[in-house]
């Protein structure tokens, strides 16, 4: 499974595997439960470290990270499975990417996240989408770049709903999209759109990212995911080229039209100012060029 950690044309050559794990007396009479590990690798050498009752083991001479799940209840897996994801984590913070609190949705291949706290209404909006919208996800995305400083988001699990055994929507994180902007949800009488500041932005995502990391008691990690400060500044580099807008939801209204409306006049403002441009410097002319279209009216609120 492929992230774009790297920033070359190569594979990130980083897997996380499973494997069953065998109890195996210690000397403090305590069983203790070993993943299968290949024997490719040298015995001795071995970094191990544990969290929510995994085991994960890696050898320094390999990026691969093997993981060991205790035997248990559904329930108790699937929070497993929930913490074994903290590596791979790790590794989109450190290449400069965040794990986001929020819903991603897709439109004729263009990736947009949903914003904000748990109860504002990011499930209820996905409900809502007409169908030539996708649903990928309507709780936690990565965002990452690939290769060419482009930034693509891949939905995750809505864990909570999958214990609860009434999952939403299919998880496609093998489904990667081109994040095109992300948007700040509010509830209104009117739908309406308004840009945000880059210094106001990189507030909202850096708070989303907290959200999403919050509940996973990450301390635990065994390399210590990143603090808070470079957390920020991977939002603060999302924030420069990635616009994001607050956008008001009415009950009965057709808020996603203001999204469409903000995605077309991207393309259309890209096509005049940056053509058969790419990657990164896409990305940053994008926003430059939104940027000076709303400067002085940032609103794109509803007209009676």
């Amino acid at each position: 499974m492929h992230l774009g950690l790297k920033s070359s044309l190569e594979e990130s050559g980083s897997c996380l595997r499973f494997g069953r794990l065998e109890a195996n007396g210690g000397s403090d009479g305590f069983p203790r439960l070993i993943p299968r590990l290949p024997r490719k690798f040298p015995a001795e050498g071995w970094q191990t470290w544990g969290v929510a009752g995994l085991v994960f083991f890696q050898q320094p001479q390999s990026r691969d990270i093997f993981c060991g799940l205790m035997p248990g209840n559904r329930i108790l897996i699937l929070r497993q499975f929930r913490h074994a994801l903290l590596p791979v984590f790790d590794e989109v913070l450190k290449a400069g990417g965040l794990v986001i609190h929020g819903a991603l949705l897709e439109r004729k291949g263009s990736g947009v996240l949903l914003l904000g706290k748990s109860g504002a209404g990011k499930t209820t909006c996905c409900r809502r989408m007409p169908s030539s919208w996708r649903v990928l996800g309507d709780d936690l995305a990565l965002v990452v770049r690939d290769w060419t400083g482009r930034f693509l988001a891949h939905s995750l699990p809505t864990w909570s709903a999958a214990e609860s055994g009434r999952p939403g929507w299919p998880c496609r994180f093998n489904e990667p999209v081109p994040l095109e902007a992300l948007f700040l949800l509010g509830q209104s009488s009117v739908d309406s759109i308004e840009k945000l500041r880059e210094a106001e932005a990189a507030v909202a995502v850096n708070q989303a990212s907290d959200e999403a990391l919050m509940p996973l008691d990450i301390a635990h990690s065994h390399r210590g995911i990143p603090g808070r400060k470079e957390m920020f500044l991977n939002a603060v580099a999302l924030s420069e080229v990635v616009p994001t807008f607050r956008l008001h939801v009415s009950l009965r209204g057709r808020f996603w039209e203001k999204i469409e409306e903000v995605l077309g006049q991207m393309q259309r403002s890209r096509d005049v100012h940056c053509p058969g441009t790419d990657g990164r410097e896409t990305d940053r002319c994008r926003a430059l060029c939104f940027d000076s279209m709303l400067g002085r009216n940032p609103s794109l609120s509803d007209r009676e």
